[in-house]
């Protein structure tokens, strides 16, 4: 190339440049300098709140799936009935399926006050985990 192509592809250059420093770089780099600060972190409520949400949530959506899928399987796996094809066949629906779609369904589902909080929330990780049991 000829130097004055250079110089125009290196202009071209700079704009997605400046944009992917400014909106990617920049903002990963401010994460990672917040989460080096251990103290802050450690003595944050919100945060401790989170984790133990996240924690019991997630136990709780681990328990009940495994309540559900392990007879499932064995049923499936052990005994042949009619609709058997048809209940494989939707096992693989939450494949399919968007999380937040299925978050927002169950969400709507569930009347009054058990649309809120975690009951949404536990009942959609089990029916998008019952599959992979």
């Amino acid at each position: 190339m000829t130097a004055p192509y250079v110089r125009t592809a290196r202009r071209l250059v700079v704009v997605p440049v400046a944009f992917v420093a400014v909106f990617a770089v920049w903002p990963a780099l401010a994460t990672l300098r917040r989460g080096f600060d251990v103290t802050a972190v450690l003595t944050d409520d919100g945060l401790r709140a989170t984790v133990w949400f996240t924690t019991w949530q997630a136990a709780l959506s681990t328990l009940v799936t495994l309540a559900i899928g392990l007879p499932a399987t064995w049923v499936l796996a052990r005994h042949d009935f009619t609709g058997r094809r048809v209940v494989r066949a939707l096992t693989l629906v939450p494949f399919v399926l968007p999380t937040l779609v299925v978050g927002l369904a169950f969400r709507a589902l569930l009347p009054g006050d058990l649309s809120s909080g975690a009951l949404p929330l536990v009942v959609a990780h089990v029916f998008l985990n019952v599959a992979v049991v």
